[in-house]
C-alpha cells in the first residue's frame, strides 16, 4: 500500500509540476 501510495503521490506531484511548467509559459 505505502508503495501504491508513493506512486500516486509522485503522480500529483508530477501534475503540480507541469501546470507550473505551463504557467512559465
Amino acid at each position: 500500500m505505502v508503495y501504491e501510495n508513493n506512486s500516486i503521490l509522485s503522480l500529483l506531484e508530477n501534475g503540480e509540476m507541469l501546470k507550473s511548467l505551463r504557467r512559465h509559459t
